[in-house]
């Protein structure tokens, strides 16, 4: 339920277009979220609302890949996501993730482990973002040398 596309008129030529998906899907974290964006702007200018979602999008999925969360599924207002039998998230980061976000963010223990994060009264865009920077908190930044 979120607009998340490339207009034809934002990247007209097909192949391209097919280039600039494959390097949203790229995206594996803030740094290369914002070179994306920073290469957009000056390939074709203002992404607008649709390709800025796009790219939360493949960024949330970039940062739940890397926390071991296998779902995550939005209904009213609640963006809730489910962590692999397999997932081995730091417990340090995630409490600190926790206790930062404590107004949207719970954890939801058992035999199916999850965070919901809610925000009510903000549009689903806005709580994609808001969802994000809180998965930015539990994911170590990866420092390339």
């Amino acid at each position: 339920k979120i607009d998340a596309y490339q207009p034809q008129a934002y990247v007209p030529s097909d192949m391209t277009r097919v280039e600039v998906y494959k390097k949203i899907a790229s995206i594996r974290d803030r740094d290369g979220r914002e070179d994306l964006i920073e290469e957009l702007v000056d390939r074709f200018g203002d992404p607008g609302k649709p390709v800025m979602n796009l790219i939360e999008i493949a960024h949330l999925k970039a940062l739940c890949q890397r926390l071991g969360i296998e779902s995550a599924s939005m209904l009213r207002g609640e963006l809730k996501l489910r962590f692999a039998k397999s997932a081995d998230p730091d417990v340090a980061r995630l409490v600190a993730a926790l206790a930062k976000h404590e107004k949207h963010v719970r954890l939801i223990a058992g035999k199916e482990p999850a965070l919901h994060y809610v925000d009510m009264g903000k549009d689903v865009e806005e709580l994609l973002r808001g969802a994000v920077e809180m998965l930015e908190d539990v994911v170590p930044r990866v420092v390339e040398v």
